[in-house]
């Protein structure tokens, strides 16, 4: 995983360099200078967006480095920032304070940190960057039983990608008998698939599921004429449909390959025309329609009914 810059103290700051706290305060509101909490700083040439990350867990990972070491003894870094070092995703609303266990808290929120009262067995710590964490399957299971179903679908999607143990998992299930949460833990670890390849793809079989809609199967190869034309990302082989999460498609902008927007969207609409040829209807969504769970879970059982209805014997190469 990618560092965070180097965090410095005021006192490390008038050390170092000779400033006195005024000095520092002048840096701050010049730009130069990056107050990260209090009494925590940043050179501002030092801060940037490690590439596959985002502005949201790239500050996240500052507060959380400038945080730790001023954690009391005992505690564990958790929940969403644990995620955060562990790659895992997570909720962007969940990355505004620092999230830690220690076992004799009694609870707490301040407005860069959230502590809370658990258990905390040895083998449910690793080191990751330099600071003491929940592992990846503890993580996971925290997560999965207090976030909502779609988000511990996601997170336990990635965990699968990432390679976490299902025996270590499946202990940390067994050890959080009883806890709040655990019953949606085990639902949404069940529910899990590591062939789902993006956070909106989870997110999109979690929800339509809970919508009543049947599961699909997963990058589903298309062919026509003995050739490739298409991976789908969901598909149901009984209605002849596929589903596609427009998740990640740019317009407006050039893309990194340098293709041009236009030619993009033209090349997705030959794509679409040869699935249909291969004898399958199309339904797409994409990150709005997730915020309307009941909107998309009529839209795709609509889909269904027409691929249904539509679906002519014998096609070949469906599969």
């Amino acid at each position: 995983m990618d560092t965070a810059p180097p965090i410095l103290t005021l006192a490390d700051l008038v050390r170092r360099t000779a400033l006195d706290p005024r000095a520092v305060k002048r840096l701050v509101r010049s730009g130069e200078l990056e107050r990260i909490r209090r009494g925590t700083f940043v050179w501002a040439s030092d801060l940037g967006t490690p590439e596959g990350t985002t502005p949201a867990v790239a500050a996240h990972r500052r507060l959380l480095h400038a945080t730790a070491p001023l954690l009391g003894e005992g505690s564990v870094v958790s929940h969403a920032s644990a995620a955060i070092l562990h790659g895992l995703p997570v909720e962007s609303g969940l990355l505004e304070r620092v999230w830690s266990i220690r076992v004799d808290s009694h609870g707490n929120r301040t407005s860069v940190l959230t502590a809370s009262n658990a258990r905390m067995p040895d083998e449910d710590t690793v080191v990751v960057d330099g600071v003491r964490v929940t592992s990846l399957a503890r993580t996971l299971v925290d997560l999965m039983r207090t976030r909502p179903f779609d988000w511990g679908v996601a997170t336990s999607d990635a965990a699968m990608r990432r390679g976490v143990e299902q025996e270590a998992v499946l202990a940390v299930l067994e050890r959080a008998r009883g806890v709040p949460g655990i019953r949606r833990a085990r639902a949404a670890w069940s529910f899990a698939d590591p062939r789902s390849e993006s956070v909106g793809e989870s997110r999109s079989r979690a929800l339509l599921h809970l919508e009543g809609v049947p599961v699909p199967d997963l990058q589903r190869e298309i062919h026509r004429d003995g050739r490739l034309v298409a991976r789908t990302d969901f598909a149901w082989d009984e209605d002849s449909t596929v589903g596609e999460f427009d998740g990640a498609m740019k317009y407006g902008t050039l893309v990194p390959t340098g293709r041009r927007p236009e030619d993009l969207v033209m090349a997705e609409k030959a794509r679409e025309q040869e699935i249909r040829d291969a004898g399958w209807w199309i339904v797409r969504w994409g990150w709005a329609d997730l915020s309307r769970p009941r909107t998309l879970g009529v839209r795709v059982l609509r889909a269904l009914d027409i691929g249904r209805r539509r679906r002519r014997p014998a096609w070949p190469d469906r599969h």
